[in-house]
Protein backbone atom coordinates (compact mmCIF):
# COMPACT_ATOMS: atom_id res chain seq x y z
CA UNK A 1 0.00 0.00 0.00
CA UNK A 2 1.13 3.19 -0.96
CA UNK A 3 1.94 5.70 1.87
CA UNK A 4 0.15 8.86 1.54
CA UNK A 5 2.57 10.77 3.59
CA UNK A 6 4.60 10.94 1.10
CA UNK A 7 3.74 12.08 -2.26
CA UNK A 8 5.37 10.65 -5.75
CA UNK A 9 4.02 13.53 -8.41
CA UNK A 10 5.61 12.14 -11.40
CA UNK A 11 7.18 8.14 -11.80
CA UNK A 12 10.57 7.50 -10.39
CA UNK A 13 12.42 4.95 -12.13
CA UNK A 14 13.89 6.33 -15.10
CA UNK A 15 17.75 5.64 -15.52
CA UNK A 16 19.09 8.70 -14.92
CA UNK A 17 17.39 9.01 -11.43
CA UNK A 18 18.20 5.58 -9.96
CA UNK A 19 20.48 7.97 -7.50
CA UNK A 20 17.24 10.08 -6.97
CA UNK A 21 15.21 6.89 -5.92
CA UNK A 22 17.74 6.04 -3.10
CA UNK A 23 17.78 9.40 -1.72
CA UNK A 24 13.69 8.90 -1.82
CA UNK A 25 13.99 6.04 -0.40
CA UNK A 26 15.98 7.03 2.66
CA UNK A 27 13.89 10.04 3.29
CA UNK A 28 10.83 7.33 3.30
CA UNK A 29 12.74 5.04 5.70
CA UNK A 30 14.30 7.98 8.35
CA UNK A 31 11.18 9.96 8.32
CA UNK A 32 8.34 7.17 8.40
CA UNK A 33 7.70 7.59 12.32
CA UNK A 34 7.42 11.76 12.21
CA UNK A 35 5.01 14.09 11.57
CA UNK A 36 5.65 15.20 8.29
CA UNK A 37 4.80 15.45 4.50
CA UNK A 38 7.30 14.68 1.56
CA UNK A 39 7.03 15.28 -1.77
CA UNK A 40 8.95 14.05 -4.77
CA UNK A 41 8.94 16.82 -7.49
CA UNK A 42 7.02 19.20 -5.78
CA UNK A 43 5.48 22.17 -8.94
CA UNK A 44 6.11 25.64 -7.75
CA UNK A 45 5.04 28.37 -10.41
CA UNK A 46 5.73 32.04 -10.48
CA UNK A 47 2.78 34.54 -9.83
CA UNK A 48 2.48 35.12 -13.41
CA UNK A 49 3.15 31.34 -13.92
CA UNK A 50 6.16 32.32 -16.28
CA UNK A 51 8.98 30.13 -14.27
CA UNK A 52 8.37 26.79 -12.93
CA UNK A 53 11.09 25.51 -9.56
CA UNK A 54 10.76 22.14 -8.85
CA UNK A 55 12.60 20.38 -5.65
CA UNK A 56 13.56 17.02 -6.42
CA UNK A 57 12.47 16.49 -2.69
CA UNK A 58 10.29 18.68 -0.29
CA UNK A 59 9.56 17.75 3.08
CA UNK A 60 7.37 19.67 5.76
CA UNK A 61 8.23 18.84 8.88
CA UNK A 62 6.42 19.71 12.44
CA UNK A 63 9.69 20.15 14.14
CA UNK A 64 12.58 20.89 11.44
CA UNK A 65 10.06 23.70 9.13
CA UNK A 66 10.87 23.29 5.55
CA UNK A 67 13.56 20.73 3.89
CA UNK A 68 14.72 21.27 -0.17
CA UNK A 69 17.22 18.34 -1.44
CA UNK A 70 18.42 18.97 -4.51
CA UNK A 71 20.05 15.68 -5.74
CA UNK A 72 22.61 15.34 -8.02
CA UNK A 73 23.61 11.87 -9.40
CA UNK A 74 27.06 12.46 -10.10
CA UNK A 75 30.03 10.14 -10.09
CA UNK A 76 33.13 11.76 -8.40
CA UNK A 77 34.79 11.67 -11.44
CA UNK A 78 31.82 13.74 -13.35
CA UNK A 79 32.81 16.39 -11.28
CA UNK A 80 35.97 18.44 -12.86
CA UNK A 81 36.41 21.31 -10.29
CA UNK A 82 34.35 23.58 -8.14
CA UNK A 83 34.30 27.77 -8.47
CA UNK A 84 32.46 29.11 -5.80
CA UNK A 85 28.98 27.58 -6.22
CA UNK A 86 29.28 26.27 -9.84
CA UNK A 87 30.44 23.11 -9.91
CA UNK A 88 32.20 21.80 -13.34
CA UNK A 89 30.97 18.65 -14.63
CA UNK A 90 31.55 16.49 -17.75
CA UNK A 91 30.05 13.62 -19.38
CA UNK A 92 26.52 14.72 -17.80
CA UNK A 93 23.68 16.46 -19.58
CA UNK A 94 25.06 20.20 -18.54
CA UNK A 95 28.78 21.56 -18.81
CA UNK A 96 28.15 23.40 -15.09
CA UNK A 97 25.65 22.74 -11.90
CA UNK A 98 24.77 25.32 -9.09
CA UNK A 99 23.30 22.70 -6.84
CA UNK A 100 23.12 24.67 -3.87
CA UNK A 101 21.67 27.45 -5.23
CA UNK A 102 19.35 25.81 -7.10
CA UNK A 103 18.27 24.18 -3.68
CA UNK A 104 17.52 27.62 -2.04
CA UNK A 105 16.33 29.85 -4.58
CA UNK A 106 13.42 26.42 -4.58
CA UNK A 107 13.28 27.13 -0.79
CA UNK A 108 13.18 30.81 -1.05
CA UNK A 109 10.11 29.73 -3.27
CA UNK A 110 8.43 27.84 -0.96
CA UNK A 111 8.92 30.24 1.93
CA UNK A 112 7.43 32.93 0.02
CA UNK A 113 4.41 31.38 -1.06
CA UNK A 114 3.98 30.33 3.05
CA UNK A 115 4.91 33.87 3.79
CA UNK A 116 1.24 35.01 2.39
CA UNK A 117 -0.37 33.71 5.12
CA UNK A 118 0.55 36.04 8.16
CA UNK A 119 0.57 33.30 10.87
CA UNK A 120 3.62 31.49 9.29
CA UNK A 121 5.06 35.18 7.69
CA UNK A 122 8.72 34.64 8.85
CA UNK A 123 8.09 32.03 11.12
CA UNK A 124 9.08 29.02 9.26
CA UNK A 125 12.50 27.49 9.33
CA UNK A 126 14.55 26.22 6.24
CA UNK A 127 17.47 24.02 5.44
CA UNK A 128 18.52 23.34 1.84
CA UNK A 129 21.28 21.28 0.57
CA UNK A 130 22.34 18.80 -1.94
CA UNK A 131 22.38 14.95 -2.05
CA UNK A 132 25.02 13.17 -3.86
CA UNK A 133 23.74 9.60 -3.70
CA UNK A 134 26.98 8.38 -5.81
CA UNK A 135 29.76 10.11 -3.93
CA UNK A 136 30.92 8.86 -0.38
CA UNK A 137 32.98 11.29 2.24
CA UNK A 138 36.30 10.06 2.00
CA UNK A 139 35.93 10.28 -2.27
CA UNK A 140 35.13 14.57 -1.73
CA UNK A 141 37.68 14.53 0.86
CA UNK A 142 40.55 12.99 -1.78
CA UNK A 143 39.55 15.41 -4.40
CA UNK A 144 39.89 18.25 -1.62
CA UNK A 145 36.09 19.43 -1.89
CA UNK A 146 36.04 19.60 1.70
CA UNK A 147 38.28 22.67 1.91
CA UNK A 148 36.57 24.88 -0.30
CA UNK A 149 35.13 28.32 0.96
CA UNK A 150 31.97 27.12 -0.74
CA UNK A 151 31.57 23.93 0.98
CA UNK A 152 27.23 23.58 1.25
CA UNK A 153 25.82 21.34 2.95
CA UNK A 154 25.73 17.66 1.11
CA UNK A 155 24.24 14.71 1.83
CA UNK A 156 26.74 12.25 1.11
CA UNK A 157 26.21 8.20 -0.19
CA UNK A 158 27.17 6.97 3.46
CA UNK A 159 24.99 9.63 5.25
CA UNK A 160 21.74 7.97 3.82
CA UNK A 161 21.55 5.72 6.24
CA UNK A 162 21.18 8.14 9.38
CA UNK A 163 20.25 10.74 6.77
CA UNK A 164 17.42 12.22 9.23
CA UNK A 165 20.48 12.81 12.00
CA UNK A 166 22.79 14.41 9.31
CA UNK A 167 20.12 16.85 8.27
CA UNK A 168 19.60 18.14 12.14
CA UNK A 169 23.10 18.96 11.72
CA UNK A 170 22.68 21.57 8.54
CA UNK A 171 22.24 24.93 9.45
CA UNK A 172 18.57 26.59 8.80
CA UNK A 173 18.94 28.79 5.65
CA UNK A 174 16.44 30.70 7.27
CA UNK A 175 15.97 30.28 11.18
CA UNK A 176 12.99 30.30 12.88
CA UNK A 177 11.43 28.19 16.14
CA UNK A 178 9.03 24.91 15.23
CA UNK A 179 5.78 25.36 14.40
CA UNK A 180 2.94 25.62 16.80
CA UNK A 181 0.52 23.01 16.76
CA UNK A 182 -1.88 25.78 14.44
CA UNK A 183 1.47 26.84 11.76
CA UNK A 184 1.98 23.45 11.41
CA UNK A 185 -1.80 22.60 9.99
CA UNK A 186 -1.49 25.66 8.40
CA UNK A 187 1.86 24.87 6.85
CA UNK A 188 0.44 21.77 5.21
CA UNK A 189 -2.91 23.44 4.31
CA UNK A 190 -0.75 26.29 2.09
CA UNK A 191 1.44 23.83 0.59
CA UNK A 192 -1.52 21.63 -0.41
CA UNK A 193 -3.62 24.99 -1.43
CA UNK A 194 -6.40 24.49 0.77
CA UNK A 195 -7.90 26.97 3.35
CA UNK A 196 -7.91 25.82 6.83
CA UNK A 197 -8.92 29.19 8.45
CA UNK A 198 -11.39 31.60 7.24
CA UNK A 199 -11.23 35.94 6.97
CA UNK A 200 -12.81 37.24 10.15
CA UNK A 201 -15.07 40.86 9.86
CA UNK A 202 -12.00 42.82 9.51
CA UNK A 203 -10.65 40.50 6.32
CA UNK A 204 -7.26 39.44 7.88
CA UNK A 205 -6.62 35.95 8.14
CA UNK A 206 -5.85 35.14 12.17
CA UNK A 207 -5.41 31.93 14.31
CA UNK A 208 -8.11 32.27 17.07
CA UNK A 209 -7.30 31.93 21.06
CA UNK A 210 -8.62 28.64 22.63
CA UNK A 211 -10.86 30.26 25.09
CA UNK A 212 -12.28 32.44 21.86
CA UNK A 213 -16.17 31.62 21.42
CA UNK A 214 -14.94 30.94 18.10
CA UNK A 215 -12.75 28.28 18.15
CA UNK A 216 -15.46 25.84 18.16
CA UNK A 217 -15.99 26.64 14.86
CA UNK A 218 -12.13 26.63 13.86
CA UNK A 219 -12.02 23.07 15.45
CA UNK A 220 -15.07 22.28 13.05
CA UNK A 221 -13.38 23.75 9.92
CA UNK A 222 -9.84 22.32 10.67
CA UNK A 223 -11.52 18.59 10.76
CA UNK A 224 -13.87 19.38 7.86
CA UNK A 225 -10.70 20.50 5.71
CA UNK A 226 -8.25 17.70 6.74
CA UNK A 227 -10.32 15.65 4.41
CA UNK A 228 -9.50 18.25 1.86
CA UNK A 229 -5.95 17.87 2.79
CA UNK A 230 -5.79 13.90 2.23
CA UNK A 231 -7.77 14.36 -0.74
CA UNK A 232 -4.75 16.74 -2.15
CA UNK A 233 -2.49 13.91 -1.54
CA UNK A 234 -4.46 11.46 -3.05
CA UNK A 235 -4.69 13.34 -6.24
CA UNK A 236 -1.06 14.29 -6.10
CA UNK A 237 0.28 11.12 -5.74
CA UNK A 238 0.91 8.73 -8.66
CA UNK A 239 -1.00 5.78 -8.61
CA UNK A 240 0.97 2.53 -7.80
CA UNK A 241 2.13 0.68 -10.93
CA UNK A 242 0.43 -2.83 -11.81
Amino acid sequence: MQNRQFIATEPIGQSGERGEQQVWDSVQLSFARRRCLGYWRYPIFSPMGKTRKEPDILILDRELGIIVIEVKSLDIDQIVGINGHCWIVQNFYTETLNPYEQAERQLFAVLQYCDREPTLHQKVPGRAMVALPYISQAQWRERGFDKLPSNPPILFQDDLPCLLDRIKQFPCVVSARSPIEQQWILLQSAIAGTALYYPNTSDRWRLYSPQSRADVLVKVRQHLNQLDIQQERISKAIPPQA
